[in-house]
């Protein structure tokens, strides 16, 4: 058996209202669900199209780096001698 607090009442005016109002409030939570989810799922998208084109810059990055050791003189190896030429530019005394 239900218990009521207050039982409901027995006026179908009120019950057709009390209805209609139910389905109004829901209907508006739907909506405004519907707005939130899209609202968030677009900064989602915004979000991930911002991480993607970073990782995307990096790797170009990366790899044009890469290019550039392959290009790069080699380093001397032990026994080689390097020739050069300099100026001495300033000469501490102490």
């Amino acid at each position: 058996m239900t218990h009521y607090l207050k039982p409901p009442t027995g006026n179908p005016v009120i019950q057709l209202l009390a209805a209609i109002g139910a389905a109004a409030g829901l209907v508006i939570s739907f909506i405004l669900g519907f707005f939130a989810l899209a609202i968030v799922a677009g900064f989602v998208v915004v979000g991930m199209l911002v991480v993607g084109i970073r990782v995307a810059w990096l790797r170009r990055r990366w790899r044009m780096h890469l290019q550039n050791i392959d290009t790069a003189p080699a380093a001397p190896t032990r026994g080689e001698t390097l020739d050069a030429e300099y100026k001495v530019v300033s000469r501490k005394r102490r």
